[in-house]
């Protein structure tokens, strides 16, 4: 074996070993999951308790319609969160099975669409692929620990399952273009339009971001070609009307009237969109190690440049033309809540726009750094480049106690997040326990809340929406915590 195999096969060990423990560590910690808030009330709300299947379906189906015309207009989320409701089928045994395929499904769907993505920019070069994944990966899953995304099941009916079948439909939609199979691209074609529809049924924020990723697509087309082929017009069109179903509906409007500052504020809305992507953006860049990622990716552009299967100055234009997609979806999620913040769900999604969007650039960079300075000096940019990432290194704050994945695997192993989902379970037995009765609990009744995870509280008034729930699924008359 050659000392260029040794150092590839090298590299690859370390990208496998990355991507894995990223996606294991979560995997895990995300079958701890607890049911939390709105799953109840969602679960209460649905109605139907372990009936038949189809009977769950007709309930899933018109539980989706009636939160479309009185809460918001998540189409498909709506109905996922009813079909897969554990409070209204399996409990706590189907939580961990749907949050731990969440978090897989996500991870492979991200993985699928950044691998797919390259395969059109360059055929071959495997461990090239291989190494800006594990990147992407690490960038996702390393900076924050994102719990209402991967241990939240309402979360994940609402952003990552969406996000995920939006992925996957991008990649049937590159599929699609570069299979000469006629049948294939039929094929191809017909799951970008099924997987689009459900994508922008999920939360405003995805719908936005598939809408602008599918233009970007259409544009780069039309500036290559001068024209654009019909199925990818049409997937652009099905991806813009499920997002228009998803935006007129009649509940988005009466919820927005119970947010902060009643009404619409279009103007207040955009500054606060403007604020939030240049603090998440600070964030990124300021506060973690994001830019030694960035400057591994440059490498990998160098490396590539005279290889890959691009129209450069298009694909440029293109590529910082998304830098706005990050700002077109924070808009909808600002006014609709009528705050200057987001929700930590929302954040994920802008975090991994974020991360994609700044590693493509970074990857054109590269090229284009080598075309400037000439190609017979490449090997000295690429050693300039490791020794930037070296200085970069002992330079920046970030040890790798730092790194959420590694604070979450440090929990597990010590027991912190088993601890807390054994005791979580032990109050539900309580629940059950104390049938037709008002149950009162003490603080100290409630598992405490542990970092870097999504943990169960309780209202002190009976009449909360999800006391309520709670009360109605373990047969109670009444339960609320103890005001201390």
């Amino acid at each position: 074996m050659t000392k260029r195999n040794i150092l590839k096969f090298l590299i690859s060990c370390v990208c496998v070993l990355v991507i894995a423990f990223s996606i294991a560590t979560i995997a895990k910690a995300a079958s701890y999951s607890v049911l939390i808030e709105d799953d109840y009330w969602h679960g209460y709300d649905v109605g139907a308790f372990h009936v038949n299947f189809w009977d769950y379906i007709a309930a899933s189906l018109n539980y989706s319609k009636h939160m479309y015309l009185d809460w918001q207009g998540t189409y498909f989320s709506m109905f996922l969160q009813a079909l897969l409701s554990p409070v209204n089928n399996y409990g706590m045994t189907q939580l961990r099975i749907v949050m731990v395929f969440n978090a897989v499904n996500l991870f492979v769907s991200l993985i699928g669409f950044v691998w797919v993505m390259l395969s059109n920019l360059v055929k071959k070069e495997r461990i090239i692929k291989l190494v800006i994944c594990a990147c992407i990966v690490f960038s996702v899953t390393s900076y924050k620990a994102f719990e209402e995304i991967f241990y939240w099941f309402s979360g994940a009916a609402s952003y990552s399952f969406p996000l995920s079948l939006l992925f996957y439909s991008l990649i049937a939609v590159n599929l699609c273009h570069s299979t000469q199979n006629k049948k294939a691209k039929y094929i191809y074609w017909s799951l970008a339009i099924i997987l689009g529809t459900f994508a922008m049924g999920g939360s405003l924020i995805i719908a936005a971001t598939g809408c602008c990723l599918m233009l970007l697509a259409c544009v780069y087309e039309l500036l290559v070609s001068k024209k654009v082929t019909w199925m990818k017009w049409s997937v652009f069109a099905v991806y813009v009307l499920g997002a228009l179903v998803n935006t007129v509906a009649p509940g988005n409007f009466i919820r927005q009237k119970t947010s902060d500052g009643e009404g619409l504020h279009i103007l207040a809305s955009i500054k606060n969109s403007l604020l939030l992507y240049e603090s998440h953006f600070h964030w990124i860049f300021s506060k973690t190690n994001f830019s030694i990622i960035l400057l591994i990716i440059i490498i990998c552009g160098m490396i590539l440049y005279g290889k890959m299967e691009i129209k450069y100055i298009e694909y440029t234009l293109v590529s910082l033309g998304a830098v706005f997609i990050p700002l077109v979806g924070i808009f909808p999620v600002v006014l609709g809540y009528n705050v200057p913040w987001m929700p930590n769900r929302c954040e994920f999604v802008v975090v991994t726009l974020i991360v994609l969007i700044f590693v493509n650039l970074a990857f054109v960079a590269g090229w284009w750094m080598i075309k400037i300075v000439s190609e017979s000096n490449r090997k000295l940019m690429v050693v300039i480049s490791v020794l930037l990432i070296f200085v970069t290194s002992s330079v920046n704050n970030y040890s790798i106690h730092d790194y959420t994945t590694i604070r979450i695997c440090e929990e597990l192993v010590d027991g912190t997040i088993p601890d807390y989902y054994g005791k979580y379970v032990n109050m539900l037995q309580r629940f059950k326990d104390a049938e037709e009765v008002d149950l009162r609990l003490d603080q100290s009744e409630i598992p405490e809340a542990i970092d870097n995870f999504y943990c169960f509280d309780l209202s002190d008034n009976p009449d909360n929406r999800t006391n309520q729930a709670i009360a109605y699924i373990y047969g109670l008359n009444s339960i609320a915590k103890n005001i201390q």
